[in-house]
């Protein structure tokens, strides 16, 4: 079972979403800040709504991401994990690895190859 694609389009930050049988994959491509990452927020509730039980994030485009952003992804993933639901991170590099790796997210989070 699929369902639609969703994309939202913001200043800086596109945010796809798909479901595919019971995996739903987000993609965010641009920058995520304090001034978009309540968009995530609210997809993930979207999704968590639903009856997937694996959230992937793909951040194989995401240039940049800031506290608000990681709080959001922190946030995801806590209630994947009181719901028993997987969440998985992939196509996580560069600044975006940095920024997991300081705060120490990197041994705390799934990541896919």
């Amino acid at each position: 079972m699929s369902g639609p694609a969703h994309r939202k389009d913001l200043a800086s930050l596109t945010i796809r979403s798909e479901r595919q049988a019971d995996t739903h994959t987000v993609t965010l491509d641009g920058e995520m800040d304090g001034s978009n990452a309540w968009d995530l927020e609210d997809e993930f509730i979207r999704i968590e709504a639903t009856n997937v039980s694996m959230t992937v994030l793909d951040l194989t485009s995401l240039a940049f991401i800031d506290s608000t952003g990681m709080a959001v992804i922190v946030r995801a993933h806590q209630r994947a994990k009181s719901n028993e639901h997987s969440f998985g991170i992939k196509g996580i590099r560069g600044q975006v690895r940095r920024v997991f790796e300081l705060c120490g997210l990197d041994k705390e989070l799934a990541f896919a190859a």
